[in-house]
């Protein structure tokens, strides 16, 4: 009684089918997903671009009406509304930028030694009107360095940093340190109060999530925390939260070389 024979052309065009049949189906899932995301970022962003769009409106055309005498202190107010909101929809914009080239595959990452202390203090002076009014303190040892791609840890720390002076309790001080663990090194963004909901913390990474219970009725397109996990992973790095009713904590961690400069 002779084996099983050869599998026939049958049998061969049937394997070829079902591996083109899934092919397709993983390419038509593919296409789902990025038109799910295309459809929740115009949902997530058409708001927040609507509304500093219509304060600045707003603003303009009551400085333009000519029939009123507005005093000094309206003009002035109305000059920071549209200065305020311009700074606002740049912020939804860069946000909807980064968002499109991470989804798009193109931002490449080059990393290098950097001197984490350098990295916060940089991180600070790009930040430095949306802290202004607030106190901030860095604390970082002058020899400790990181392996990470600079734009993408600097971008990351300043999303934090606005973060921070957004959601945090107004003139609250914000702490920036960086330290050696085991396995790195930590940056971290730490503010004053009143923290995050506790059924929010496990989502605050995931893009257009928003929180239950909103702080102050502060908006943001719920891209910000996303790019940051987007960026530092690209890194070679994690990013944790830490919080309580006293306040919040970002965390990056990165390699940290032992015993060497930078580059």
């Amino acid at each position: 009684m002779s084996g099983a024979g050869p599998p026939s052309a049958r049998e061969a065009a049937l394997g070829v089918q079902r591996v083109e049949l899934a092919q397709a189906a993983s390419h038509a899932a593919a296409l789902r997903q990025a038109d799910e995301l295309k459809t929740a970022l115009m949902a997530s962003v058409s708001h927040d671009l609507k509304t500093p769009l219509a304060g600045i409106k707003a603003a303009v055309s009551s400085l333009l009406d000519g029939s009123v005498a507005w005093p000094q202190e309206d003009v002035q107010s109305f000059l920071e509304t549209i200065d305020t909101q311009a700074d606002r929809l740049d912020r939804v914009i860069s946000d909807i930028l980064d968002l499109s080239r991470i989804e798009a595959g193109t931002v490449t990452p080059v990393l290098r030694r950097l001197s984490a202390g350098h990295l916060l203090e940089e991180a600070i002076e790009r930040t430095h009107a949306a802290t202004a009014g607030r106190p901030v303190s860095v604390n970082a040892p002058e020899s400790l360095v990181v392996d990470a791609d600079e734009s993408l840890i600097l971008q990351a720390l300043v999303n934090l940093i606005e973060n921070a002076a957004k959601y945090s309790t107004h003139g609250g001080t914000i702490r920036l340190s960086a330290e050696r663990t085991a396995t790195g090194a930590e940056l971290s963004v730490a503010d004053e109060g009143p923290g995050i909901a506790e059924q929010d913390l496990p989502h605050v990474f995931e893009r257009f999530y928003r929180a239950v219970r909103p702080s102050r009725g502060v908006k943001g397109s719920g891209l910000g925390l996303a790019i940051v996990k987007a960026f530092v992973t690209l890194s070679g790095g994690t990013v944790r939260v830490e919080s309580s009713p006293e306040g919040t904590r970002f965390v990056i961690t990165l390699p940290a070389p032992i015993g060497a400069g930078v580059a």
